[in-house]
């Protein structure tokens, strides 16, 4: 008898390991919440999202020195004709701010 008391203790024992791992289960899971799961399923369209804002920066700074760039020799050229180089002198300035604001 002795011997299924044991059996039955063990029994016993390993429910309430068991009991103790459900338990380590449940505050796992407590633990990743939603707003985790969330986030990692989110996670591709924020790259996504960052690729195309990235490409679109790059393409307006681009923008921005090529048209500083012919803003400048636009304006030098009405410079060199002295009639209107009160227009374009400030084309030059403007140009040049242009860029500097797509370098920096």
């Amino acid at each position: 008898m002795k011997r299924r008391s044991n059996l039955f203790g063990e029994i016993a024992s390993l429910t309430s390991f068991a009991r103790n791992d459900k338990m380590k289960v449940e505050r796992f899971v407590k633990v990743v919440s939603m707003s985790t799961i969330i986030s990692v399923l989110a996670w591709p369209f924020k790259l996504l999202w960052k690729l195309v804002t990235f490409i679109l920066s790059f393409t307006g700074r681009i923008i921005a020195v090529v048209l500083g760039f012919v803003l400048m020799i636009l304006g030098g050229f009405l410079t060199a004709s002295v009639v209107a180089a009160p227009v374009g002198i400030p084309l030059i300035i403007v140009g040049f701010l242009l860029v500097l604001r797509g370098i920096f």
